[in-house]
């Protein structure tokens, strides 16, 4: 079997060999933010995916590029969100926008060292390219290349412990019924609402106290860390609110009341952080991890 091919170890070291680019992702994605709303081209998607990793990425010890991988990969969730809801018409788009998600997950499983790495935010990102490369399957039965991602990245979430996520709609009394074969771009824009961002922190933690140095430094590392599951939890969640907006439905309220408390949690964290209360920001940020893995939990991750 194929997916018996696959491993953890496998897939660290597949993302091990990369190229540098002429363009490098912080441009790339810099521009797409400025169009929000405006739907991408299938080449300006592709270079993302491919400088996701160009720069400092590999170089040296894992440790020294954790908080860069992890802030790039929040980033570029946040524009692949964005501009996910505009694509459902063309398959070109949402081929390459799967891509993205699949090298957004490789970038943070990057070094190798399972110490440095972020593998239930790579799960999630994951998780996200297999409903997208769902959907186009649906709509493509008989292509093989999408069929052939579709075996690929369910070998890779399965190697991380995943479960293969479905598009599903809950309709009143709890029944699950099968999705339709595609979602109109009508029905996208209505359910699609403005993408979660979590901010990097700005505090300077050379200018912290030697004594709470660590203590914030420590604190730094987890938001980031949080944030990158957070948004692929929030994700993953969109994609529900899209599939039952299709059928007229709304997600369920135990689903919605997750998610403000998350969103509330991250802002009063990232507040926490920059004004250097950082005991406090970690109590807010364990609270937001405990909320982040419920609902990944409930929405089958």
């Amino acid at each position: 079997m194929l997916l018996a091919k696959w491993s953890l170890c496998a897939i660290l070291a597949s993302v091990g060999a990369v190229s540098a680019f002429a363009q490098d992702a912080d441009s790339l994605l810099a521009q797409l933010e400025q169009r929000r709303g405006q739907r991408p081209t299938v080449g300006e998607v592709d270079a993302v995916s491919r400088s996701l990793m160009a720069g400092p990425i590999l170089a040296g010890d894992p440790s020294s590029s954790y908080g860069f991988r992890l802030r790039r990969a929040a980033r570029t969730l946040a524009v692949l969100n964005v501009y996910r809801g505009l694509a459902a018409s063309d398959p070109a788009l949402q081929f390459a926008l799967a891509s993205a998600y699949s090298s957004v997950g490789s970038l943070q499983l990057a070094g190798g060292d399972p110490r440095f790495i972020d593998s239930r935010g790579a799960l999630l990102s994951y998780q996200n390219a297999f409903l997208v490369l769902s959907q186009l399957a649906n709509q493509n039965p008989n292509d093989p290349r999408v069929r052939g991602e579709l075996i690929g990245i369910g070998a890779r979430i399965r190697a991380l412990g995943g479960t293969l996520p479905v598009w599903f709609s809950v309709p009143v009394g709890g029944n699950r019924e099968s999705a339709p074969s595609g979602i109109s771009e009508p029905a996208l824009r209505a359910a699609k609402q403005a993408p979660v961002q979590f901010d990097a922190p700005t505090l300077d933690t050379s200018k912290v106290a030697e004594g709470l140095r660590f203590t914030c430094e420590d604190a730094i590392d987890r938001y980031l860390v949080v944030a990158s599951s957070a948004q692929g939890a929030l994700s993953v969640l969109d994609s529900l609110r899209v599939s039952l907006a299709a059928r007229g439905l709304t997600p369920r309220g135990d689903y919605v009341a997750a998610e403000s408390r998350l969103l509330e949690r991250m802002k009063s964290a990232l507040a926490q952080l920059n004004s250097g209360s950082c005991a406090e920001a970690a109590d807010s940020i364990r609270v937001a991890e405990a909320v982040a893995q419920k609902l990944s939990k409930e929405l089958g991750n």
